[in-house]
């Protein structure tokens, strides 16, 4: 009889331990189609991976970029609210939706501010120099909705999807 509780505790345990894990990395903000690409040869050559903490900002506007805005390519969809693509310290590119999974309101995204996101309504604060996303100021525990990246040196090319 004995083993039988061991075995039951430890199992109760696991899928704590892995339920957990996954309240950790959760996010409010709706799952919507993203495809972006872009070349760091072309209009965004100022946007490689040694470049950190650089972004760019893409909405249905287009792509924001060193105060210039480059149009959407056909196929193209940006999220949810739009998304920020940054440099990480460790120059590797991350992807964000700019919803804030707080105030849920697509019409007011998040806004990069140095290694942060800020949300301009509630204030929340989101660290990005780690490509996590993980909230560090105000009350939510979500973190913000990330995007798969990668990354062709060959080409230059910075992909962006889900």
């Amino acid at each position: 009889m004995l083993p039988i509780i061991k075995r039951l505790i430890l199992l109760l345990v696991l899928v704590l331990g892995v339920t957990a894990c996954n309240e950790n990395n959760s996010t409010s903000v709706p799952n919507s189609p993203v495809r972006l690409s872009v070349n760091t040869r072309m209009e965004y050559t100022g946007f490689v991976p040694t470049s950190l903490n650089s972004y760019i900002v893409v909405d249905s506007k287009g792509y924001h970029y060193n105060k210039n805005v480059y149009p959407l390519k056909y196929g193209e969809y940006c999220g949810f609210a739009g998304v920020i693509i940054y440099i990480t310290m460790n120059g590797e590119y991350a992807a964000f939706d700019c919803g804030c999974p707080h105030c849920l309101d697509k019409t007011k995204p998040i806004q990069p501010n140095g290694i942060y996101a800020v949300c301009p309504t509630c204030h929340e604060e989101y660290e990005l120099d780690y490509g996590i996303g993980n909230p560090t100021k105000g009350v939510t525990k979500e973190y913000l909705r990330r995007y798969t990246t990668s990354y062709n040196a060959a080409t230059g090319v910075v992909s962006v999807n889900n």
